[in-house]
């Protein structure tokens, strides 16, 4: 699952996921995108996923042409805690604007778990 594949995003999938509210699509996708990011605790970082989770919006904005804005790295309480970032780009002439959830599991792997408009 380490390949270079793994680690460019997919970004005419992404799109059309989120413009067909095909959202298992999306989470594919994006826990395709998380697969290679390994957690590396440090005394900052409990979960050890913070520049993993920024890597993961590299990743999408290093190769497609959306926007990612309003990063925020476990600030949703829950247990393990949840990350947002939010997602903008065009299709022709509609705008999307999404935010992106992404969880950890129980051995604190980044995740995908939910959108919203």
């Amino acid at each position: 699952m380490n390949s270079c594949s793994d680690k460019k995003a997919n970004c005419e999938l992404i799109a059309t996921a989120i413009s067909e509210d095909n959202e298992q699509a999306l989470k594919n996708e994006i826990n395709k995108l998380c697969a290679s990011l390994k957690p590396s605790k440090s005394s900052g970082d409990e979960y050890g996923q913070e520049k993993n989770f920024t890597k993961l919006t590299e990743r999408i904005t290093e190769n497609c042409d959306m926007t990612v804005s309003d990063i925020c790295y476990a600030c949703i309480e829950s247990n393990p805690p949840i990350s947002k970032f939010k997602l903008t780009f065009m299709i022709d002439t509609t705008t999307y604007v999404r935010t992106i959830e992404v969880g950890m599991t129980p051995y604190y792997r980044l995740q995908y778990h939910g959108i919203k408009e």
